[in-house]
């Protein structure tokens, strides 16, 4: 999911858990706050991941910060966004 509003990128822990994927401390504990306001289900986030992925042929690293995300797998958030600059098609909803 991309989310605009999003401070980072964040990746559920039930992912983590099932590729077995290595983790490693954060230098400091993060508060998580839901969209709405609310506390996320973690409470504090004090990991994250690195991930390589591909999106159109692209290859990039992020880090993930691990989090609950309930029904998402990934949000990749404003950094990303700036970060990569993707073309939005908002009518085919789709990445470039």
């Amino acid at each position: 999911l991309v989310d605009s509003g999003a401070a980072g990128e964040f990746i559920d822990h039930k992912l983590i858990e099932k590729y077995y994927l290595p983790k490693f401390p954060l230098k400091k504990v993060k508060h998580t706050m839901n969209a709405d306001g609310s506390r996320n289900a973690s409470g504090v986030c004090t990991h994250y991941v690195l991930l390589n992925i591909e999106i159109n042929n692209k290859k990039m690293m992020i880090q993930a910060s691990i989090v609950s995300l309930g029904n998402h797998k990934l949000f990749l958030g404003i950094s990303w966004l700036r970060k990569f600059n993707p073309e939005i098609d908002w009518t085919k909803q789709t990445l470039k």
